[in-house]
């Protein structure tokens, strides 16, 4: 409230914009948006969490997101951008329980990821977690759930509760995420359309001990 009071912006007192105000909030709303979406893809307060990879966790900050020395800016920033809420089980998971949020906005090679591809995803065997793992797909532009346009989706996630989900002989498993399924990975495919970006969250539900090393 304090960095838009200068604005006229105050609880309890009108605001009445002139014409030229008015022009001057829309552009910096705009580019805000754009500022905040970059920020969004290209998280500079944080490191990818394993080397070589474009992989990083969601969150990356207090759960206030504001320490005794500074305000975490560009943290609230994104995240209220791209999901709004956390928790203290979100943010600061122990052995056993919370929820890890790891995500990516790009490819191995450090490409944005795009619609008009299709990316495989690696999951070993073993994923340590005493509940379960999931993929989540979103849209870019909205943040929301992706939709493809295919109407009811069997479920949001590809995760490992599903029952049909292809396994290698190993017990990993390869998901897909694109505009084109690879035969016989139907049941282990999320599809892409147009010319939206999307991103993904990879949640660890009850997180165990060979994760945090």
């Amino acid at each position: 409230m304090a960095m838009i009071e200068p604005l006229g912006i105050v609880k309890g007192k009108p605001f009445s914009p002139d014409e030229r105000q008015t022009n001057i909030l829309k552009e910096g709303g705009a580019l805000g948006e754009l500022m905040t979406r970059n920020l969004q893809i290209n998280p500079r307060y944080t490191e990818p969490y394993w080397a070589g990879t474009q992989w990083y966790k969601s969150f990356d900050f207090s759960i206030p997101q504001e320490t005794n020395t500074i305000v975490e800016l560009d943290q609230r920033a994104t995240w209220f951008y791209e999901a709004v809420t956390s928790t203290k089980g979100m943010v600061n998971p122990v052995v056993g329980a919370g929820q890890v949020y790891m995500t990516t906005k790009r490819d191995s090679k450090g490409d944005l990821l795009r619609a008009d591809k299709t990316y495989r995803l690696h999951v070993p065997a073993n994923v340590p977690v005493g509940q379960f793992w999931a993929l989540t797909l979103y849209s870019e532009n909205t943040r929301r759930a992706y939709d493809n346009g295919e109407g009811t989706l069997r479920s949001a996630n590809l995760d490992s509760r599903l029952q049909d989900l292809k396994r290698n002989p190993d017990g990993s498993v390869d998901l897909y995420v694109g505009a084109k399924v690879p035969a016989g990975f139907e049941t282990n495919y999320m599809k892409t359309v147009g010319s939206d970006g999307w991103f993904v969250y990879f949640r660890l539900y009850a997180p165990l001990q060979p994760f945090f090393g």
